[in-house]
């Protein structure tokens, strides 16, 4: 649900991005599918958004490890993406750039 959240965030504000969510950190086996499905659609550069709580909880960093290093090994090019620890998940980050934009609207208008 949480990639659903963001793709519709990302569409939103303009950028649509496609989100795949595990189920579970550790849960890498669908991941591998996905991969398999990915090469099949030309696709070869994978950006990571794991939570950012992966700075506090080592299970999660670990399984961002782990997602880069498989995604690393089946020929992807990734790249982790970071933001600041004040929002937990993408999603929450992409809400926010949503609720600061609706602010700007409200003060100076849509442009």
């Amino acid at each position: 649900m949480k990639a659903d959240i963001a793709r519709y965030f990302s569409t939103v504000l303009g950028h649509p991005c496609a989100f795949v969510g595990l189920t579970g950190v550790s849960n890498i086996n669908q991941y591998v599918r996905m991969l398999e499905e990915l090469k099949r659609f030309g696709i070869n550069t994978i950006k990571v958004a794991f939570d950012m709580d992966l700075h506090v909880n080592e299970n999660v960093r670990k399984a961002r490890d782990r997602v880069i290093q498989v995604g690393c090994e089946n020929g992807f090019e990734v790249i982790p993406k970071r933001w600041s620890s004040n929002y937990k998940g993408i999603d929450d980050l992409l809400l926010s750039f949503i609720e600061r934009r609706r602010i700007t609207d409200s003060i100076f208008g849509r442009l």
